[in-house]
């Protein structure tokens, strides 16, 4: 079997540039993916896979559970969509569900030997799937797909496999096993994609990668979404000329809600009549519930669930703020600045790549709750300015995460490499 690391020298250095493909034929690409509920790294996968030029790629999701709602996109934009069912969710609403941690350990005991008696049969269906797909790319998204993608991809012989790196590697400090598997499949992977500088480093740090073996391309979104909106939610919600804030994260711990809320009750001692939309669901909200309860800010917390119309929302509201411990790069930055509103963000991962602070934003340091007091109140106190850095922030994005970017250093990474591949081979 060819070296697959002959590759990566010309896939690294394509940049800006596009790469012409290597062949007349249509590129095809096969996209790996654990499920296809409403995520960060999911949606952009929509965005990917629906705006790969359709005379030089053919784009083909393969989901390994039993997909999700943003499958209903991938269809709208005429993209195959395949399942294999290695595992289909139920766990994870279990263990949410579960009232009690004994519980919730007895569920996550019994889907885990559930899960590993129907391996071998989802291992057989996914080959079979990757066989008849026939990818000239095969792109694993999140950790258990760019494994399993390596693994299948050198079983098939995929011509060329890409695995994303989408956050920090915080989550598997303590996971041995995790960081052995990967390990493994990095050897049969041609290029490491993430999506900001602050991931490559810690890629390239924690699995003990050359530089040019991982290269960047920032998340994008399409800013013509998010402008232009004229948001009668406001009216639905009754906020009228309450200062807004929105959260739009799910509730998980890293995303620190907790710490919003702490501070929040702190911003409510200056406006009373302040409220906070909470965008998302998980399983700290019963938690978190409770501790706007305790707090007495019920009348200033709203929790909204998941939500499709995040452009409305996010046209209903002042600011946002995203409290995270750890971040690859926030989609919910980037959808903010694109609606005209300044952002309030912990200063981790990739959320200095796309806050400029001062200009678009402030960045404060994680957990520390009174800098996120602080800056919340330093915007809401100057109307004026935070218009200015709203502005200032969509202009980022209309400059530097343009959706359209973002698919084109994409069409050019697989095409570098492919056209790589073609000479090696000769």
């Amino acid at each position: 079997m060819p070296d697959r690391r002959a590759t990566l020298t010309a896939a690294a250095r394509f940049g800006s540039e596009r790469a012409e493909p290597s062949c007349e034929k249509q590129i095809r690409v096969l996209f790996l993916i654990g499920t296809l509920e409403i995520g960060g790294a999911e949606k952009q996968l929509v965005e990917i896979a629906s705006g790969l030029d359709r005379r030089r790629f053919a784009a083909t999701v393969c989901c390994l559970s039993n997909g999700g709602p943003l499958a209903g996109a991938l269809a709208a934009a005429g993209v195959p969509t395949i399942t294999v069912g290695f595992f289909s969710g139920r766990a994870a609403r279990r263990m949410n569900s579960a009232r009690s941690p004994l519980w919730r350990r007895t569920r996550w005991i019994v889907d885990t030997v559930l899960a590993g008696l129907a391996l071998p049969a989802a291992l057989v269906r996914l080959l079979r799937v990757i066989r008849a797909s026939r990818p000239d790319v095969l792109h694993g998204m999140l950790f258990h797909a760019y494994v399993l993608g390596a693994f299948a991809g050198v079983l098939t012989r995929v011509p060329v496999v890409v695995a994303s790196r989408r956050s920090l590697s915080i989550f598997k400090t303590r996971r041995p096993l995790y960081r052995a598997a990967e390990r493994l499949a990095n050897r049969w992977t041609d290029l490491i994609v993430a999506n900001s500088e602050a991931v490559r480093l810690d890629t390239i740090r924690s699995e003990k990668l050359s530089p040019e073996r991982v290269s960047v391309v920032h998340n994008g979104i399409d800013p013509f979404r998010y402008s232009g909106i004229d948001s009668v939610l406001r009216r639905t919600l009754d906020l009228g000329d309450r200062p807004t804030a929105i959260v739009i994260a799910n509730f998980l711990p890293y995303k620190d809600h907790a710490g919003f809320i702490t501070a929040w009750a702190a911003v409510c001692c200056e406006f009373e009549t302040a409220c906070a939309l909470l965008v998302g669901d998980g399983p700290l909200r019963a938690a978190l519930e409770e501790q706007v309860r305790s707090l007495g800010l019920l009348r200033n917390i709203r929790f909204l669930g998941l939500r499709r119309d995040v452009p409305d929302l996010l046209a209903a509201a002042d600011l946002l703020v995203h409290p995270s411990l750890e971040e690859g790069f926030s989609n919910a930055i980037l959808e903010a600045m694109a609606a005209g509103r300044p952002v309030v963000a912990t200063d981790v991962g990739g959320n200095a790549e796309a806050v400029c602070d001062g200009r678009t934003g402030w960045l404060v340091p994680a957990r520390d709750t009174a800098a996120l007091t602080h800056a919340i109140l330093r915007t809401l106190r100057d109307p004026a300015c935070a218009q200015t850095m709203g502005a200032a922030g969509r202009a980022r994005v209309v400059q530097q995460f343009q959706m359209t970017t973002m698919v084109e250093k994409y069409e050019a990474t697989y095409s570098a490499l492919l056209s790589a591949r073609s000479k090696a081979a000769r």
